[in-house]
């Protein structure tokens, strides 16, 4: 009896003690909008900072950076509407059910008819696995089934309710909230806790978190391994690494943070600033200029129009630098390479350039013509005069018998004259 209780003990320490992982992720997608219809959308708070929080912003983000995306009533170019859910749903994961909590979601209408959201969703689990699992189950709307019936009905029909009435349509299928792609990009976070994790050091850990890949345990080997190469490049590329106790990594569909026994403190940075306010701001410009770059190579809308709204877009959305501090930048280039929005803005300029060039010499075209007839028009006057003072000095018709052959004589000289002349210009050139 001792022995068992014994037993008991030490298994009971051994679930007290062992290693657990919280999970928070952002589920983000992103629609084209009517702005005129934000008044009808109804159930959702407004969501806006007041001057404290703006002045804290302020020092550490560039006040320009501050004004187009933290939400006020004063905000230039972003609308920030909550919609808290509190709910937990299961999900059943290779035969056993997980318990998820959706926590909230969050609307963001731009000025630019772009409009995002992102579905906050957190569990916990003693299995990195059980995290790459979850979402891969989640970030593909595609490919739901029932198993995500219930997920559906608490996370993305209030999303869906709200496309309609913003679109002012009456059916929204679930693709409709990926405008672009087939998978919601994800923000998460998973932190270990309990004893001090060595892995979160180890790339690798890293890689198949954010690459939603299943997660190898130290020394084993998957059978269809990436090949080192690649690991390697991307890592180098695209990881973020200055604090012993927490990595990340930008990727094009995740941004993946892994860090060991982060305090509350630092998850709430992570939440509100590096999510909220730096990915977002770096997920629109994506979402904006791979639409724009669409509408360009579709010729849907006056190119001269789409340029100018483009030059808005870049004077009042784009910044190079957004704040004063070194890890929000380190952090937000890496959220840049991650989502390639850099790639997007040089081969939108690139496609402006040959736009441009295409109507510079369309307009160089139209002018040479231009001058040719007035050039024509020139000579033919000029032709008039000469015959008519040559009349004046030799009367065609005492030479000539009629004018008008004295005429036609006289311009087939001068036409002549014109020609041999033009001939050796060109030919020494």
């Amino acid at each position: 009896m001792i022995f068992a209780y014994a037993i008991a003990f030490v298994l009971f320490l051994h679930v007290l003690f062992m290693n657990k992982y919280s999970h928070k992720v952002f589920l983000c997608g992103h629609f084209s909008y009517d702005k005129d219809n934000v008044e009808a959308l109804s159930g959702w708070e407004r969501l806006n900072s007041d001057e404290n929080a703006k002045e804290s912003y302020s020092q550490l983000f560039y006040p320009e950076f501050v004004k187009a995306y933290l939400p006020s009533e004063e905000s230039a170019h972003m609308r920030h509407y909550r919609l808290v859910v509190g709910e937990k749903v299961s999900l059943e994961l290779q035969g056993a059910m997980h318990e998820l909590h959706v926590k909230e979601i969050v609307l963001y209408l731009s000025t630019y008819d772009i409009a995002m959201f992102s579905v906050q969703v957190e569990h916990e689990t003693d299995n990195l696995n059980t995290v790459t699992l979850v979402l891969s189950l989640l970030r593909s709307p595609a490919f739901y089934t029932q198993v995500q019936d219930e997920f559906v009905k608490m996370a993305l029909d209030p999303v869906r309710e709200a496309y309609k009435v913003l679109n002012r349509v009456s059916e929204c299928p679930l693709d409709a909230l990926i405008e672009n792609g087939n998978k919601f990009k994800a923000f998460q976070i998973v932190n270990a806790v309990g004893e001090e994790k060595e892995d979160v050091g180890r790339g690798m850990t890293l890689f198949e978190l954010g690459t939603v890949s299943r997660v190898t345990p130290p020394g084993e080997e998957e059978q269809c391994q990436t090949c080192d190469e690649y690991i390697t490049r991307i890592l180098e590329n695209n990881k973020v690494a200055v604090f012993k106790n927490w990595r990340a990594l930008g990727l094009m569909d995740t941004f993946t943070i892994y860090s060991d026994n982060a305090a509350e403190g630092l998850l709430n940075v992570w939440c509100n600033i590096y999510f909220r306010f730096i990915y977002i701001s770096q997920l629109f410009q994506k979402c904006y200029l791979f639409s724009l770059n669409k509408r360009f190579r579709l010729k849907s809308s006056p190119v001269t129009r789409l340029e100018a709204e483009y030059r808005n877009f870049e004077r009042e959305c784009c910044f190079n630098k957004i704040s004063y501090n070194f890890l929000p930048l380190e952090i937000n280039e890496a959220m840049d390479k991650g989502l390639e929005v850099s790639e997007e803005r040089c081969t939108l300029h690139e496609t402006l350039e040959t736009e441009y060039e295409r109507r510079r010499s369309s307009s160089d075209k139209m002018e040479n013509a231009l001058l040719l007839v007035l050039s024509l028009m020139t000579t033919a006057s000029a032709l008039w005069d000469l015959t008519s003072l040559m009349n004046e000095v030799y009367p065609y018709t005492e030479h000539f018998g009629t004018s008008l052959v004295g005429h036609r004589l006289v311009v087939s000289v001068a036409m002549a004259l014109i020609a041999i002349m033009t001939y050796f210009i060109y030919k020494k050139r």
